[in-house]
Parts: C-alpha cells; sequence; structure tokens
C-alpha cells in the first residue's frame, strides 16, 4: 500500500505551524499542485486526521484533529485563539456524555478581539 506523502507533509506543516487556511498550507507546499493540496486536506478532514475550523466570511482553517480543545475566534479580523478547556467545563459535559455517545469535543467562542475593537 502506497503511503500518501502529501497527507504527511500537510500533517507536518500543521504540527510545526498550528491553525492554517488552505491557502496558507498550499504556500509552503509550492512543489505541489493546489488542487492536489486541497484535496488531500478535503480528505484529512473526512478522515477526521484534520479538523476544519469555519470563521465569520473568512477563509476557513485547519488544524490537527484534537480532542477537548477551544477556539476563541474574532468575527472582524478571523484571528483564532487556541484554549483548553477549563476542568469545569469539561465536568459539565462529563453530565451530558452519559446520555450521548459522544465522538469530538470543540466549544468555540465568537467576538472581537482587541485589535479588531480600535478599528472602529
Amino acid at each position: 500500500m502506497r503511503k500518501n506523502t502529501t497527507s504527511n507533509k500537510i500533517e507536518a506543516i500543521l504540527s510545526a505551524k498550528g491553525i492554517l487556511t488552505a491557502a496558507e498550507i498550499s504556500k509552503l507546499l509550492p512543489e505541489l499542485d493546489r488542487a492536489t493540496v486541497y484535496r488531500n486536506i478535503n480528505k484529512m478532514v473526512k478522515d477526521r486526521k484534520i479538523s476544519k475550523i469555519s470563521t465569520k466570511g473568512l477563509a476557513k482553517s485547519y488544524e490537527l484533529s484534537k480532542h477537548q480543545h477551544m477556539h476563541l475566534i474574532c468575527d472582524d479580523c478571523g484571528e483564532i485563539y487556541h484554549l483548553e478547556p477549563s476542568k469545569v467545563i469539561l465536568k459539565e459535559i462529563q453530565k451530558i456524555k452519559r446520555d450521548f455517545d459522544t465522538r469530538d469535543l470543540e466549544l468555540v467562542v465568537r467576538g472581537k478581539c482587541n485589535k479588531s475593537k480600535h478599528l472602529i
């Protein structure tokens, strides 16, 4: 069976750089056709190797799949902040999980960052 080296390259980039858009990933792989990169990103999302982060009106971003994490997303500039959930949040989720088969947890908080507030 042939190993998908494009997926491995994308995984290595996201591991080193964190959250990136598909265009940013593609720029870091200039030796590959953009369609190849995008096709691999979509397959990796489907296979749950990476997660898609939707930002309001901006390009989708991607990161390595992690369980139980949070994002703060600025609706104006698209900045994404990664946070680990608090023990209180995890405790409340554990109560729900008793009657719910959870495969993943992602909490997204949207608003305006301080940089965007000063631009108004």
